[in-house]
């Protein structure tokens, strides 16, 4: 596992903090990932407070939970996952609140996206909120795990049902995160959507946050080719480098974090 992380050269320029967080743990046959996002547009906290609560609070439960994790079936991981990220859910939206006076009918509270994902051995599961994603890397191309929650993808959604559905002019922002009340402004955790996958040896799942599909690539195909050449690499920590300097290449106008995770052959 490696990863690494920049500001991006735009927002540097423009005396902007880097909100993304990264955490990674690993213990016998496990291995916990996690990338988040800090939302920028907040009154009450900042994109960096919320990614950076999220990631304490998944390292306190790994830390609480880790003997049971060791013989959990895929059932119980996947909940520990849906509780895990409800429970920085909690976390951000108490801050929030704290923040605001208890006034927080007046601002707009922090947030952030997660992806989050446990392995045991070769099996992986992803819990994802927002649009930090995960892709699988191997020797047929790159693989998509995740899609991104936003308001296009709920009028995607309907569409599919044959439903209608008022997009208006805010399709990429965000339906699916961590730090979002309820309309009576209590915490209110959207449900991830869950994905599960086997990998095998010499694959890299990767996990980053916007500022690298944002910027790396000017279509799908040229972002599918950049990432696959990063997760490629036989150094971890040199593909992440590589990862990160071609979103700044391209402009770099977002955080940009990357992590990769290979699954090496026993």
């Amino acid at each position: 596992v490696a990863h690494d992380t920049h500001i991006g050269l735009m927002k540097s320029r423009l005396m902007q903090t880097n909100q993304d967080a990264v955490f990674y743990a690993q213990a016998a046959h496990l291995s916990l990932l996690l990338v988040c996002d800090g939302i920028s547009v907040s009154t009450a906290g900042s994109g960096n407070l919320a990614s950076a609560l999220c990631v304490k609070q998944v390292a306190a439960c790994w830390e609480k939970d880790l003997e049971k994790l060791l013989t959990a079936d895929e059932d119980e991981v996947r909940s520990w996952l849906e509780d895990t990220l409800a429970a920085a859910n909690t976390s951000i939206c108490e801050r929030s609140t704290q923040l605001a006076d208890g006034h927080l009918e007046q601002h707009i509270p922090m947030g952030t996206t997660a992806v989050l994902a446990l392995a045991q051995g070769n099996s992986i599961q992803l819990a994802s909120l927002g649009d930090s994603r995960a892709y699988l890397v191997g020797p047929t191309g790159v693989a998509l795990l995740t899609g991104d929650q936003n308001v296009r993808s709920l009028w995607l959604s309907a569409a599919r049902r044959g439903e209608r559905f008022e997009m208006g002019d805010e399709g990429y922002a965000l339906a699916g995160y961590c730090g979002r009340f309820d309309e009576n402004l209590q915490p209110s955790p959207a449900p991830p959507v869950m994905h599960q996958l086997k990998m095998l040896p010499g694959e890299t799942l990767v996990m980053c946050s916007d500022g690298l599909t944002d910027y790396a690539g000017g279509s799908l195909a040229q972002t599918a080719a950049i990432i696959a050449e990063g997760a490629s690499m036989k150094n971890l920590g040199a593909g992440c480098r590589h990862l990160v300097d071609q979103a700044n290449a391209a402009g770099g106008g977002d955080n940009i974090t990357v992590l990769l995770a290979r699954l090496q052959s026993t």
